[in-house]
């Protein structure tokens, strides 16, 4: 499809009244606006306007100033090959051999869409929609005509604005049954394009708000720690963004939200296969919005494979904690040396990890009698410990435990007066 782009008005002028034309047979044909800056309310209330009436010759009249945006500039699109199908100087197509009362019920529906138009400008949707329908009422005994293809996508742009995609698909729909019918194969298909484009974005945008639905009850049901419930849901999300809203941003997120449910479970190589396949949407992708979520994605897979390559240390941690709060002290021990072993193998001898380990291998040698055991992991524990100043609950916790061994070997109260840090 052909485009352009005009930048208006020039030199950065500001305060200046514009007015954007859709005059048929020109080269102006659908103009998409876009400032130049995100605020974005007067470009998409212009796109609104030139969606809702196709054939419409003056669209809009609206004010440029400070407040839409600071340096005056406005991106205009043309899209060539989506021109309105009416000459500037021409009237909705008018069926041949109309009776007077035809001919009188289908200026009075032309009336009602001008009056419909009026109210639609100024925002008021309710009357808007009442005046495109009365106009719509008048051509029931006429057959199908343009006109009444044209109220259709004004009817379904009205409650599109209003919030209601479902009804808006149906009139667009309307609206392209019957140009197929009138026009055929043969007639000219710019209205029909035009038509079925209004269609095919709404039917995406639906699709769009069912996976944002999907993703955000997945997401809670995530949070609970309900995974297959959050699966099933995201797995109905993903091909609603992929075929249906055709959203690369949307698809990636719900991909990588499927990765942290199989995260949760550590099963880190699934995970990481569904985050490669979010960042292989984004590649070649402009914008910041893009590169952003391509970014945490990748963020996402530098955690995955770190807490990959920790998860052995972490299942032993988790089983010592498991037969320690049984009271099972020498399996526990047992367990903890595992881990304390582990940690130094794969992670290293100075990771955060490690204190942990000793901390529980020192508990249990503290419960098994074995004081002298304990009291050298407990002091190996707060040394490296010492190097990790986020974790300064659990090197309290190492000194009280080193407190009770002094306790319970010499039988006095030394080494109670930690403190908790502050």
């Amino acid at each position: 499809m052909a485009s352009k782009i005009i930048t208006w008005p020039p030199h950065g002028l500001s305060g200046l009244v514009g007015t954007i034309q859709c005059a048929a047979q020109t080269p102006v044909g659908i103009c998409m606006a876009y400032l130049m800056e995100p605020r974005l309310q007067l470009s998409i209330s212009i796109l609104n306007l030139i969606r809702t009436f196709p054939t419409a010759r003056t669209i809009c009249t609206f004010t440029l100033n400070s407040h839409h945006f600071s340096n005056g500039l406005l991106c205009t699109h043309v899209f060539e090959n989506m021109k309105t199908p009416h000459a500037p100087k021409q009237e909705n197509q008018r069926p041949n051999n109309l009776s007077p009362r035809e001919n009188q019920l289908f200026n009075e529906a032309q009336t009602w869409q001008s009056a419909a138009t009026t109210m639609f400008v100024g925002g008021d949707l309710a009357t808007a929609l009442t005046f495109f329908r009365n106009a719509l009422g008048k051509l029931q005994s006429l057959g199908a005509t343009e006109l009444e293809a044209e109220l259709h996508i004004n009817i379904g742009c009205v409650l599109d604005k209003g919030g209601d995609k479902a009804a808006a698909k149906a009139e667009f729909a309307s609206a392209v049954l019957i140009l197929e019918r009138i026009l055929g194969s043969s007639g000219d298909q710019n209205l029909i394009v035009f038509a079925r484009f209004n269609l095919e974005d709404t039917q995406r945008r639906i699709h769009r708000d069912k996976a944002c639905t999907l993703m955000q009850e997945a997401h809670v049901f995530l949070q609970n720690g309900d995974l297959k419930a959050a699966r099933a849901l995201i797995e109905k999300g993903i091909p609603l963004a992929q075929h249906g809203a055709r959203d690369v941003i949307l698809h990636a997120q719900l991909l990588n939200q499927l990765a942290w449910t199989f995260g949760k479970e550590r099963n880190y190589k699934q995970g990481i296969t569904h985050l490669q396949q979010a960042c292989q949407l984004l590649i070649g992708k402009g914008g910041a919005t893009y590169k952003k979520l391509f970014l945490s994605l990748k963020d996402n897979i530098r955690h995955f494979r770190e807490v990959k390559k920790e998860a052995p240390v972490l299942v032993l941690l988790e089983e010592a904690t498991e037969v320690i709060d049984d009271n099972l002290f020498e399996q526990g021990e047992a367990i903890a040396t595992k881990a304390a072993a582990s940690c130094r193998r794969i992670l290293g001898a100075d990771h955060p990890h490690m204190p942990f380990a000793l901390h529980k291998l020192g508990f249990c040698q503290l419960m098994l009698g074995d004081y002298n055991s304990a009291r050298r992991n407990l002091l190996a524990a707060k040394a490296i410990i010492s190097k990790w100043p986020k974790l300064a609950e659990e090197a309290f916790s190492i000194d009280f435990t080193l407190a009770w061994v002094e306790h319970d070997q010499h039988g006095d109260d030394f080494g109670f007066d930690v403190y908790r840090p502050r």
